[in-house]
């Protein structure tokens, strides 16, 4: 059973609104990290409309110099509360936890999101708050930069 929520709704300009009623709001991402460090970040979603199927949301990690890419995949709000589930009136948050990969190259990575279905992996088209629709389905989200690992540092 998901109970609406009877508390304000404090967001005031989302950082995109997906096609489906859904919008994200701004999220703040590292500067930088080191590979194998873990990551925390807050991501807010809200919801005009009531769910209907269950989509996933990526967050992608594009090296800007040689174009390799890391990604990572979940339900926008955890398990906890699928997208199918979601109803005209929905603001809440999640923290994803996420740890980077060890071997992961140095360097600027940008840092996009998105929606797709999981039924067929579809995307789901995004438009920015002024209703630009966003390339690729693709929020950007800024950059962080990976940092080399410190020679000095102990592995054991």
């Amino acid at each position: 059973m998901v109970l609406r929520s009877s508390a304000a709704n404090n967001v005031t300009r989302p950082l995109a609104v997906f096609d489906k009623g859904f919008s994200l709001n701004p999220i703040a991402i590292p500067a930088s990290a080191r590979p194998g460090d873990s990551l925390e970040i807050p991501v807010g979603w809200s919801s005009s409309v009531d769910g209907r199927e269950d989509h996933v949301q990526f967050l992608h990690f594009i090296h800007e110099t040689n174009g390799t890419w890391w990604n990572h995949d979940q339900p926008p709000l955890g398990l906890r509360l699928p997208t199918r589930l979601w109803y005209s009136g929905l603001t809440d948050s999640e923290t994803w936890r996420l740890t980077l990969p060890a071997d992961l190259a140095p360097g600027r990575y940008a840092v996009s999101t998105g929606l797709y279905r999981s039924s067929d992996r579809m995307r789901m088209p995004v438009r920015d708050p002024d209703g630009q629709l966003l390339a690729e389905a693709r929020v950007p989200l800024g950059t962080i930069v990976i940092e080399a690992p410190d020679p000095n540092e102990d592995k054991t």
